[in-house]
């Protein structure tokens, strides 16, 4: 309200003048929704995972840890490599579950971190959002979310807006040939047909 009520004062005084016809807009919002939507994007395309999971990550160690991956090469057989997972409740689980999160995760998650923190400041520890997010019931206090706004926990309307926002150029078409929305869940079953298509077994996607 504060924003429209300074846009509108800006343009009644711009009124009548050469700056009249210019377009006056916050940048603030623009450049928090490209960096979430990034966030998103990256993140459901490397993991497939649900919406529902994304909202529940925290920024603490009972979600973020460091483990080992088993690697291996040719001249000194197995090696161990470090990994950062995010310990997240699947659907229709109770305990949490490790999802490793790759470098392009962790570039997007630091880009989004720096831009919140530029514009909100420090973290807060705030309630999960109860009206669209499925798993709320697994977190009755409060949470370092690393998907919150100003000290509101995102809802998933709010995070695919963000995801809408950063594919605006990206039209995708139906088996019918007209435009179709670019959601979470669509996502999540192109990442599981992309990986049938490079000849990953069923099981093993079904695992992921």
């Amino acid at each position: 309200q504060a924003h429209s009520k300074m846009l509108n004062k800006a343009q009644a005084t711009a009124k009548g003048t050469p700056d009249d016809s210019r377009i006056l807009f916050f940048v603030e919002p623009l450049l928090a929704a490209a960096a979430l939507g990034l966030f998103t994007l990256v993140s459901l395309t490397q993991t497939g995972m649900r919406i529902g999971e994304l909202q529940q990550v925290s920024l603490d160690e009972t979600c973020i840890r460091i483990g080992h991956v088993p690697q291996f090469d040719g001249q000194h057989g197995k090696l161990s490599q470090d990994l950062m997972f995010w310990y997240l409740y699947p659907k229709g689980h109770n305990d949490r579950q490790p999802y490793a999160v790759t470098h392009f995760m962790q570039e997007a998650m630091a880009l989004w971190m720096q831009t919140h923190e530029r514009f909100c400041g420090a973290w807060k520890q705030v309630s999960a959002d109860k009206r669209e997010f499925t798993h709320a019931y697994k977190f009755p206090g409060k949470y370092q979310f690393a998907f919150q706004w100003s000290g509101h926990h995102l809802s998933r309307q709010e995070i695919e807006s963000c995801l809408d926002f950063m594919l605006l150029e990206h039209t995708c078409l139906d088996s019918s040939g007209k435009p179709t929305r670019i959601t979470a869940h669509v996502l999540r079953h192109g990442v599981a047909g992309y990986l049938r298509n490079q000849g990953v077994p069923l099981q093993d996607i079904m695992a992921l």
